[in-house]
């Protein structure tokens, strides 16, 4: 008898599609930030809210990816979990460090000019309003591991690894940077710092060909900020040589990492 059963094939993915998988995580997540909001008032300023509803509405799109467009290939491929160069990744790291104080002043001076919603203003005020230790964790845990794991997971893994078939590289840095940044922010003080970051963070992708190092770097950019309110020390600012130097470290560690990329040669053709 012959078994006339053919195994799902893989489809490729557009940067319309891309864009439409993002507009679908958005989506998502506001309709569960809802439906928790109606069950629980107040849950659009609970962190265990927000981060629940954020790993929610991604698992749910990189699993529809990976079914749609490679439901045969290994979901490790797909996401780039692969291993790198323990020298990647202490670059990565210096590079979100020294990025941070660049773009924490930049976000402060844009939000002079360009100040939040009374709205947005009050949402934050009531996510930080609680300086418990326990808070104090959560705002570690939510803001510095679980939003970037999802975000470099959804761009810097899925979507990077199914656009760069037979596409130039630099294209789809910039599409999925673009992404990154129209999902993340509407405003235009973090649209400036966010589509900065995810561009170093694509390059760093393309380059190491592995999504590890750009999470790190990720993590490492937001710690910067995040980490001194969770151990309950005030609001650190940043002078222009603290910024300068900063800037530095980063340019040199982006140096450092392209040497070491041409030399390893892994990840452009990859």
């Amino acid at each position: 008898m012959d078994d006339s059963s053919e195994e799902p094939r893989s489809r490729p993915l557009s940067f319309l599609g891309a864009a439409g998988w993002t507009l679908i995580v958005l989506s998502l997540l506001q309709l569960s930030l809802a439906i928790t909001e109606s069950a629980h008032p107040g849950a659009v300023t609970d962190l265990v809210s927000i981060a629940t509803c954020t790993v929610l509405a991604h698992s749910i799109v990189i699993f529809a990816i990976l079914r749609l467009h490679e439901p045969n290939g290994s979901i490790r491929a797909v996401l780039a979990l692969k291993p790198a160069s323990p020298a990647f990744f202490a670059l990565a790291a210096a590079v979100g460090a020294g990025l941070a104080p660049g773009a924490i002043r930049l976000n402060a001076l844009l939000q002079e000019k360009y100040p939040p919603s009374p709205e947005d203003a009050e949402k934050l005020e009531k996510i930080f309003a609680t300086n418990t230790l326990g808070h104090r964790v959560a705002v570690f845990v939510v803001l510095v591991l679980v939003l970037p794991a999802c975000t470099e997971f959804l761009f810097r893994g899925a979507l990077f690894t199914l656009l760069k078939r037979g596409r130039r590289t630099d294209i789809v840095i910039v599409a999925t940077s673009a992404y990154h940044a129209l999902m993340g922010t509407v405003t235009a003080p973090g649209m400036a710092s966010t589509l900065a970051l995810a561009l170093t963070l694509g390059w760093m992708r393309a380059l190491t060909g592995s999504v590890l190092p750009s999470l790190l770097c990720s993590m490492v950019f937001f710690g910067v900020e995040v980490v001194p309110y969770a151990l309950g020390h005030d609001e650190v600012h940043w002078r222009v040589p603290m910024i300068a130097g900063g800037l530095g470290l980063a340019a040199i560690a982006l140096v450092a990492m392209a040497a070491l990329g041409r030399r390893s040669a892994p990840s452009f053709e990859d």
